[in-house]
């Protein structure tokens, strides 16, 4: 019998990459979330963009200095 190699057969790898999946969908539905949140609030699609573009990096910041 041929053994199976490969990430996709161990089961830490593929528990690893489903939750590192899941974080990444989350953080991009919490981006756009905010930054529709930013549109309903002022009207601006600008305002919208900078309020997203502010959260990312304020969440990069976050990361960098923790």
């Amino acid at each position: 019998m041929k053994k199976r190699v490969g990430l996709w057969w161990r089961p830490d790898y593929t528990a690893w990459f489903a939750a590192d999946t899941a974080t990444a969908i989350g953080v991009a539905v919490r981006s756009l979330a905010i930054s529709l949140v930013g549109y309903a609030v002022s009207g601006s699609t600008v305002a919208a963009g900078w309020l997203g573009s502010a959260s990312m990096i304020r969440r990069l910041w976050w990361h960098i200095c923790r």
